[in-house]
């Protein structure tokens, strides 16, 4: 009788075990899938963000392209101002949105001083020319296209 009371305790205590490990297992899994959820949330965001990024910068360009120096005088240069800066509003991943001419010089720079909330226009004499830095040197040197 004590054997029998022995496995039937060691059944039990056995049973409740498994219970115990496939309920943390569940609740492993469940966490698991929330964090891949929202990384893939945050993700699809970033990515959003990069390609709406990629597309004003490239209208930028094009625009330039198309109108010549005349592009970057007055009102338009007003109006890139104002879009640069509404642009970095909208997207918090933005702390600097840079317009960089062929030789370097920064001719349009938004920045979010701290990394705040604001995002403020550089003035004239703040800007710098990036022609040494390895990203101005690696972009001029890819192929256009």
């Amino acid at each position: 009788m004590f054997l029998f009371g022995l496995a039937i305790s060691f059944a039990s205590s056995f049973t409740n075990y498994i219970v115990r490990v496939n309920q943390a297992q569940a609740n492993v899994n469940e966490v698991i899938t929330s964090k891949l959820a929202q990384s893939e949330g945050m993700l699809k965001k970033e990515i959003g963000d990069l390609k709406n990024t990629l597309s004003l910068t490239a209208r930028f360009i094009s625009e330039k392209n198309n109108q010549g120096a005349n592009l970057l005088s007055g009102e338009v240069m007003k109006q890139y101002q104002k879009e640069m800066i509404i642009f970095a509003e909208m997207l918090q991943s933005i702390t600097q949105f840079r317009y960089i001419d062929e030789n370097g010089q920064e001719i349009i720079r938004v920045e979010r001083p701290n990394k705040g909330d604001t995002v403020e226009l550089v003035s004239e004499d703040r800007l710098q020319n990036k022609a040494h830095l390895y990203y101005f040197k690696e972009t001029m040197a890819l192929d256009e296209g």
